[in-house]
């Protein structure tokens, strides 16, 4: 936060007043690829999803996992739930949802990744 604004202020005039507003959180560290969870993250989805194609990513937007750094030094923000173009408009909306199906990989899903850590 402190650096974006800085970076504000030092690019637009000085005549401006640059101040914080609203609810700020300064952005999660970033978890490594080259660790022993990633690759058991990693081997799930592939296992469960061969037809997925697994890449590191960014989430935009504010999720749990920063209260997540106090117990583990990498955090995946992963879930494996299937979006089509009307999914989109059930987020944080009403009547949230997601198939039965979807809801039955997801379970599938994570038991083969707390197994993974075994």
């Amino acid at each position: 936060i402190e650096s974006v604004q800085q970076h504000i202020e030092n690019t637009v005039s000085d005549k401006i007043k640059v101040e914080a507003a609203g609810f700020l959180v300064n952005p999660s560290p970033v978890s490594g690829i080259d660790s022993e969870s990633y690759r058991i993250l990693e081997k799930t989805i592939r296992s469960v999803f061969p037809e997925a194609v697994v890449v590191p990513g960014l989430i935009g937007g504010g999720t749990d996992a920063r209260y997540f750094y106090e117990v583990s030094e990498e955090v995946y923000r992963f879930y494996p739930i299937r979006l089509g173009a009307s999914s989109w408009s059930m987020f944080h909306g009403i009547d949230e949802k997601i198939t039965k199906d979807n809801y039955k990989e997801m379970i599938e899903f994570t038991y083969y990744l707390i197994k993974g850590f075994e």
